[in-house]
């Protein structure tokens, strides 16, 4: 696995109380491939959760995903974190770490939760 990038800790906190699940549109699950893609090299058994989170920026999407993986004959929890345009092709990785992405408290950055 590459090693993992730590990420802000502000940024484990990325969704909004208000926040709210949807299905993806084709651009944004085209983006989510992008990610899971990006970072599934060295990685045996992803498995990525159901749902995940989206930020809107002016120049795309940031995709925060949870995982699981194995590593050591355990499963770990993973987070990582990609930006795409915003018609879901990737610009950069932005890493992985052994986190998780909760909701943040009001106020913070709104971004909504999609699903595969």
């Amino acid at each position: 696995m590459k090693a993992p990038i730590l990420i802000a800790a502000t940024a484990a906190a990325t969704i909004a109380l208000g926040a709210h699940a949807q299905l993806s549109s084709p651009s944004e699950f085209r983006g989510y491939q992008a990610c899971l893609e990006a970072n599934a090299d060295g990685l045996s058994g992803l498995t990525p959760e159901r749902e995940y989170l989206l930020a809107q920026t002016d120049e795309g999407q940031v995709y925060y995903i949870n995982a699981t993986a194995w590593e050591d004959g355990e499963r770990v929890n993973l987070a990582f974190s990609c930006a795409t345009t915003a018609g879901g092709y990737l610009t950069s990785n932005l890493g992985t770490t052994y986190n998780r992405f909760v909701p943040a408290e009001k106020g913070r950055v709104a971004v909504e939760v999609a699903r595969k």
